[in-house]
């Protein structure tokens, strides 16, 4: 499955859906994300620290934890520049931004389900016949 950046935030973020979203990692050995996604959780967790709401030290733990995934191989790295063409063009067909449609493209070309927690996104992904791994379905 393809996790997409506002999974992945939720996870690292300690967000009310971490525990579907870890769930799903656990069970997932093929779990992937797009390289900029990490970008986008990183910005997520320093927007968290400039309002005050985590400390320093959390930030370093959560990237920390980031670091580890990868070093693990939980998470598998897809490469956003091999993605970006066919990200366009569901971005221009959906109206929808080149951030979220490269996660639509990644689950396209390699027929993985989107785990999303971007009820926008998830809605438009039918549209170009990727399937969804549905969060709220898991038991924990």
């Amino acid at each position: 499955m393809i996790y997409d950046s506002s999974a992945l935030a939720a996870f690292f973020l300690n967000e009310e859906a971490r525990p579907l979203v870890e769930c799903a990692l656990k069970n997932d050995s093929n779990a992937c994300t797009v390289d900029f996604g990490l970008v986008e959780v990183a910005n997520a967790i320093w927007k968290r620290w400039l309002a005050g709401k985590i400390t320093t030290k959390q930030t370093m733990i959560i990237h920390a934890e980031i670091d580890l995934s990868l070093r693990e191989e939980v998470l598998q790295v897809l490469s956003s520049a091999q993605l970006l063409k066919k990200a366009i063009q569901v971005s221009i067909r959906h109206k929808l931004s080149v951030y979220d449609s490269v996660f639509i493209a990644g689950c396209s070309r390699f027929r993985q389900r989107l785990v999303s927690l971007d009820e926008r996104q998830k809605s438009l992904a039918g549209a170009e016949n990727v399937k969804l791994f549905i969060l709220a379905a898991l038991e924990l």
